[in-house]
């Protein structure tokens, strides 16, 4: 499943690129991290996050000063979602972790981006408006695509923060 949602998390951007999609509104590249870290842990979310950050820096037609800020959202996206994702495993549990994993992705954009000279009132609407289509399909796909994959990985009741059983 993690080789699965890192090709995913690859490929899809730039299908959406060549497809001449809104990418700044539904977020393709958002996905695959926050799946790998919601559904597999913090491990799997940062392998994803860093190999679609490497590919966006790789493939993708934009300048360096919008790029890097795009690499540190959808890094901190795996790894936020991943670490979060350790304190619960329910489906209300995991709809909080992706906000939590969504506002700490959007904060790593937000840093470079500002150091790079956008406007903080571009930014902000870049962030939160613009994209709602995007940020509401993933607050209502994600968390129960989540669940289900997680289920899928490792059968039978997942792990809690309480249990011993390795996780990730």
């Amino acid at each position: 499943m993690f080789w699965t949602l890192l090709v995913l998390g690859a490929l899809v951007p730039h299908a959406a690129h060549a497809l001449q999609a809104q990418c700044w509104i539904y977020l393709p590249v958002h996905i695959a991290p926050l799946l790998a870290g919601l559904a597999l842990g913090q491990a799997a979310g940062l392998g994803v996050g860093i190999a679609v950050a490497i590919s966006e820096l790789l493939g993708s037609h934009l300048p360096f000063e919008r790029l890097l800020p795009l690499a540190c959202e959808v890094f901190a996206y795996g790894a936020a979602a991943g670490w979060l994702s350790r304190y619960g495993r329910g489906l209300g549990s995991l709809f909080l972790c992706l906000i939590g994993a969504q506002l700490v992705g959007r904060l790593a954009y937000l840093v470079p981006a500002l150091v790079f000279g956008k406007p903080l009132l571009r930014a902000l609407h870049g962030l939160f408006f613009a994209p709602w289509p995007g940020l509401l399909l993933q607050l209502t796909l994600l968390p129960p695509l989540a669940l289900w994959l997680a289920q899928r990985v490792s059968p039978g009741p997942l792990p809690s923060k309480h249990s011993t059983a390795p996780t990730g």
